[in-house]
């Protein structure tokens, strides 16, 4: 079994939302964006590129730009679940890794990659 640690209140949580990269790494947490992103991209990548490549990922992931993606979300997961039964059993980690793929393809690089993408991936 792994340890999850839960920070309660706003002090604990501060600390490790503030701390710098070079003391608590974001990267081993994130791993699961691999498939999103790419390899050697984000959080797969050495922390000063990693730096270099979330300034450009800051501007589109502003409230504006966030809420403009709502709409493609939504119809990438109700086309994905669609296709589900009214039952059954699912692996969570598998069904959410591929909804995010799809998801973040369609949000972040657009129809013409999207549209090439399956679950299979």
């Amino acid at each position: 079994p792994q340890r999850i640690p839960f920070m309660i209140g706003a002090g604990p949580q501060l600390q490790f939302i503030k701390a710098k990269d070079e003391v608590l790494d974001q990267a081993p947490v994130y791993k699961f964006t691999i498939p999103v992103f790419g390899e050697g991209i984000v959080y797969d990548s050495p922390l000063d590129e990693r730096l270099q490549q979330v300034k450009l990922l800051v501007h589109s992931m502003n409230t504006k730009g966030l809420e403009a993606m709502v709409p493609k979300m939504i119809d990438e997961a109700e086309e994905y679940f669609h296709a589900w039964g009214d039952e059954g059993e699912v692996e969570l980690r598998k069904v959410f890794s591929e909804l995010i793929i799809m998801t973040a393809s369609s949000c972040l690089m657009g129809p013409e990659i999207r549209e090439n993408l399956s679950t299979e991936i």
